[in-house]
């Protein structure tokens, strides 16, 4: 309170702090250690990513999580993940061969770097896609790719959106953690199916002896 000259109280000041970020921030490392545990306790690869993109869209209001995982081919990008994407536009971008021009996640894989599209309606990269992406009502579209071991790529991770969208720092720091989680998580997958590989090939080849 501040008081006038009889000491009364004249007004008051007051200081507020906005939370919001520390409490996202907190989310997001918790969100960040329930996947991981997933992971590690060896839960399959679809529901881990599933999960994942499940974080991304709690932490940016109004996104729509994906993942497209490589083929052995190192040429096609295959569903991995995508909650809250309608099922016909995952039918149709299953199996997209990567190259420059074939939407975010296609052009990100060939490129090996992030592409940023804030509007699909007027961008060139998605032009052999638009129509099916406005008839499905999304707008933007920021695809990055997941790198493994070697920096092997592994897949892409999309944001998108329902209206135009600029990217912001916040989103940055989220992708980053979502790669890098979904590149782990990956690995371990891989890692996972060569062992039951070699194990079934140890049973085979003692059968035969």
């Amino acid at each position: 309170p501040h008081l006038d000259e009889r000491g009364e109280p004249e007004y008051f000041t007051g200081i507020a702090r906005d939370i919001s970020e520390i409490e996202n921030a907190k989310a997001l490392l918790e969100g960040q250690k329930q996947v991981l545990e997933r992971v590690v306790q060896g839960a399959p690869l679809a529901d881990t990513l599933t999960a994942l993109m499940r974080l991304v869209e709690t932490q940016l209001p109004g996104a729509l999580g994906s993942v497209l995982l490589l083929e052995a081919d190192g040429r096609h990008l295959r569903h991995g993940a995508a909650p809250s994407l309608a099922p016909e536009f995952i039918e149709a971008i299953d199996g997209v061969a990567i190259g420059e021009g074939v939407g975010s996640c296609g052009t990100a894989a060939f490129r090996r770097e992030e592409v940023v599209v804030e509007d699909i309606a007027g961008d060139p990269l998605w032009k052999d896609f638009r129509e099916m992406a406005l008839q499905h009502g999304l707008r933007a579209c920021w695809s990055t790719p997941i790198f493994g071991a070697q920096h092997r790529l592994c897949g892409t991770v999309a944001i998108y959106h329902r209206k135009p969208v600029l990217k912001e720092e916040r989103a940055s720091r989220v992708i980053e953690m979502v790669t890098g989680v979904a590149a782990f998580a990956h690995r371990l997958n891989r890692a996972a199916q060569q062992l039951a590989a070699a194990r079934l090939g140890q049973h085979g080849h003692e059968a035969h002896a």
